[in-house]
């Protein structure tokens, strides 16, 4: 119970906190947006799961399907990077997801990705 209620307040906290860095991005996927989209892949991401679930697949593959523009997926990718860091995501449970839920990503899931030169596959 203790866990739950301190897993929740970090994330809560963490939401607040990158929020307030990238919801300014016009047009942008607002951060907190990305995070409740991933929200039901945490249990997995943290190691508290061993393996994903149907919804966590949806919720990756809806925010996948929202970013279109380099700017945004910039922003997108600076947010996801900040929010692992924070929630201390298992960088190959994180690099695993496009994979076990069968979708396609623009860059690598990885905590050394530079954001700044990644590229939109939509231009």
């Amino acid at each position: 119970m203790i866990t739950n209620v301190v897993s929740g307040y970090k994330l809560w906290a963490m939401g607040i906190l990158i929020s307030a860095m990238w919801e300014s991005h016009a047009g942008a996927v607002p951060c907190t947006t990305a995070v409740a989209r991933l929200a039901p892949c945490v249990d997995y991401l943290v190691g508290r799961a061993s393996s994903v679930t149907v919804p966590c697949c949806q919720g990756a593959d809806s925010l996948n399907q929202m970013v279109k523009t380099k700017p945004e997926l910039q922003s997108l990718c600076e947010c996801l990077k900040q929010a692992a860091a924070a929630m201390g995501v298992l960088p190959d449970r994180a690099a695993a997801i496009p994979v076990l839920c069968k979708i396609t990503v623009p860059f690598p899931i990885s905590y050394d990705v530079d954001c700044s030169k990644v590229q939109s596959v939509y231009g």
